[in-house]
């Protein structure tokens, strides 16, 4: 990897990074005070993002090292390796935001605040930038670790979309929960499919991972 292609990665990843944990802050706190037990859940996914993020940067400092596992005289790329790692967090973030939705129970004594959906209003478009700018790196550098953390990014889009749709339907209806627990259900499935795809992907990856020593023809 030259210089110029590892900065253009920290940069992206440092993006990421930043913007998962301020986010996480935010919804997490505006969940608590707002009634949101999706915004919560939500604020929780982006913390495990910022997780991915920091595994992607270890990534990035390993490949600048030349760093590779050789096993049975085969060697394994760092990028490949990263992306299962990022993606079995992913897996993880699924089944815990399962739990999360499976927990919630079908009433509350406590409405949702509406002023709860601008929180996961700015999540959307933020995480939209982050899945535009990230892909685009991806792309210019055939990165499959990077590629994982997009699509990552776009998943959460849309798990903050499911977000809004929980935060009306509380305001809607206060003395509900079913469509909280729905809502972070459906997000759980999503995230834990896409947590299996990367990792499937960069397991095959590392499986078809040509001997160090092989012949060209």
């Amino acid at each position: 990897m030259t210089q110029t292609t590892q900065q253009e990665h920290l940069n992206v990843t440092y993006l990421g990074l930043f913007a998962n944990l301020g986010m996480a802050v935010a919804k997490i706190t505006g969940g608590w005070l707002l009634y949101s037990q999706t915004l919560k859940a939500d604020g929780v996914h982006s913390l495990a993002d910022s997780i991915t993020d920091l595994t992607a940067m270890v990534v990035l400092f390993l490949d600048s090292s030349n760093f590779s596992l050789d096993i049975s005289g085969t060697q394994i790329k760092t990028e490949s390796i990263g992306a299962v790692i990022i993606g079995s967090i992913v897996l993880m973030g699924g089944v815990l935001l399962g739990k999360e939705a499976i927990t919630l129970t079908p009433t509350s004594s406590k409405s949702v605040n509406p002023h709860a959906m601008w929180f996961s209003v700015l999540s959307v478009l933020v995480k939209e930038i982050l899945y535009r700018k990230t892909m685009k790196v991806a792309r210019k550098n055939k990165s499959p670790a990077l590629a994982a953390s997009a699509a990552h990014h776009r998943l959460d889009s849309f798990s903050s979309a499911l977000s809004l749709v929980s935060i009306v339907a509380g305001s809607l209806y206060p003395n509900s929960r079913v469509v909280d627990m729905a809502c972070t259900g459906i997000v759980s499935a999503l995230v834990i499919k896409e947590g299996m795809e990367v990792i499937f992907a960069s397991g095959r990856d590392i499986i078809n991972a040509e001997p160090k020593h092989a012949k060209v023809d």
